[in-house]
């Protein structure tokens, strides 16, 4: 079965009159709905970890998750990285900067450029987090087996990537 016979027997959508057209969206089974939600979802369980002890809003915790894993980089990188708004992301890192949790530092490849780094500070706070949202991650994926969660994975990635192609078409 392909995927379109799967969303055309799996939703229970209306047909038109060509019988081919699906003219309804069943948001139980929309699958931009379903991911959109559980997403977040998961965001706002997860953030409850961080926010009330270390104050880090959920803008504020993916920057640091994306400076921890690259050490460095550009404002625009964290935008794309993390599919924010530039504004959010912009008055984020004004906010962690004042709370010296990040660093500016000129781009040794373009001086007229800044890269953006976690500070002593800031690694000491992502240490102190990490422990307890792997612990948050490990309870939501105990219902899962090993095949599914690496299932899982690979289907977000393939869908990811499917998105990238659409993206150039």
């Amino acid at each position: 079965m392909n995927s379109n016979q799967y969303i055309s027997s799996n939703s229970g959508a209306s047909h038109s009159g060509s019988g081919s057209q699906r003219t309804r969206i069943h948001l139980g089974s929309f699958l931009p709905s379903l991911i959109r939600n559980l997403a977040e979802g998961i965001s706002t369980r997860l953030a409850k970890t961080y926010t009330e002890e270390y104050q880090l809003t959920i803008t504020e915790w993916r920057i640091l998750l994306q400076l921890a894993e690259h050490q460095s980089l550009h404002a625009a990188q964290i935008v794309e990285n993390t599919s924010m708004e530039k504004s959010k992301i912009s008055r984020a890192l004004s906010s962690m900067e004042a709370d010296g949790m990040v660093r500016r530092e000129v781009d040794d490849e373009d001086n007229r450029r800044q890269r953006l780094a976690l500070s002593d500070y800031g690694w000491e706070i992502y240490r102190q987090i990490a422990p307890s949202v792997l612990d948050w991650e490990k309870q939501l994926i105990e219902g899962l087996e090993v095949a599914e969660y690496r299932d899982l994975l690979f289907l977000l990635e393939k869908l990811n990537e499917r998105l990238k192609v659409m993206d150039k078409a």
